[in-house]
Formats: structure tokens, C-alpha cells, sequence
């Protein structure tokens, strides 16, 4: 009688806190970190690029974060071979959606080997927190290559 207490007293403990876990982990968006450090008045917007390698990352690239209207919220910044990761800040909470961005230089003068998966996050956006953005480059298909 004493063990089937116990299991029943350990089963329900078990229970509630795997409820609470997923309720908390529901509760959080996974794309948003509290800042720490001087950052407190600043919205800091982090654009990670995925890449299993540098080849086809030949041409001038920019990285930027727009608003829903299109319009850069920071300075662009020129893609740097073997760095993965970019860091915007923006002075204002926002409540509009930010858009990560990849683009290919216009005056780059090279073919195209990728097209960019742009990230959109929707807001509201708040000072002192930063936000993930994840870009995933999609090797283009090239018509011109043999396909037997």
C-alpha cells in the first residue's frame, strides 16, 4: 500500500511538471533572447546563415533587415566569406513584422549560383531582446549544366 502511494504521489508529480515544462516552452518564442549587457535600450536582430560550405558564395552579396514596407531598419551590411552571422540594432520598439534579407549585388557582375530563403519574423518587437533570423540559401538550377 506504502509503494503504490509513493508511485502514485511520483507519477502525478512527474505529470505536473511535464505540463508546466510544456507550457512554458509553448509560452516562449524560440526566436526571442533577453539581451544582456548595454543592450537594453536597443532591439538587437541577429541573421544567421546557413551554408555547408563557401563554394557558389562567390558573388557580392547584402544582408539586411527590412520593415513591411520594404524599407532597411539598419545599414545593409556586404556578405564577408566565412562569417555566418550578422548583427543589426534598430532604437525603437517596432510592431510591425522584420524581414532578413540576402541579396545579390546589382552590380555584381557574376552568375547567380543561389537564391536566398528569406526570413520573416512578425512583431511586435521590443527594446532590450534579440531576434533570430535564420537564411537558407537554394542552389539554382542550371540549365545549362549535362543532366544524364
Amino acid at each position: 500500500m506504502k509503494t503504490k502511494r509513493n508511485f502514485t504521489v511520483l507519477s502525478f508529480t512527474i505529470c505536473l511538471f511535464a505540463i508546466t515544462t510544456a507550457f512554458t516552452v509553448a509560452k516562449n518564442d524560440p526566436s526571442k533572447i533577453q539581451s544582456t549587457g548595454g543592450n537594453a535600450k536597443f532591439i538587437t536582430y541577429v541573421v544567421n546563415i546557413l551554408h555547408d560550405n563557401e563554394s557558389g558564395f562567390n558573388c557580392d552579396y547584402v544582408i539586411a533587415i527590412l520593415d513591411d514596407k520594404g524599407n532597411p531598419v539598419a545599414a545593409p551590411q556586404t556578405f564577408q566569406r566565412g562569417v555566418w552571422s550578422y548583427s543589426f540594432r534598430e532604437s525603437a520598439d517596432v510592431k510591425t513584422s522584420r524581414m532578413a534579407v540576402m541579396e545579390r549585388r546589382a552590380h555584381s557582375e557574376c552568375p547567380a549560383s543561389f537564391n536566398f530563403r528569406n526570413s520573416t519574423l512578425p512583431g511586435p518587437f521590443e527594446s532590450g531582446f534579440t531576434y533570430k533570423f535564420t537564411i537558407r540559401p537554394v542552389m539554382l538550377f542550371d540549365a545549362n549544366a549535362d543532366n544524364r
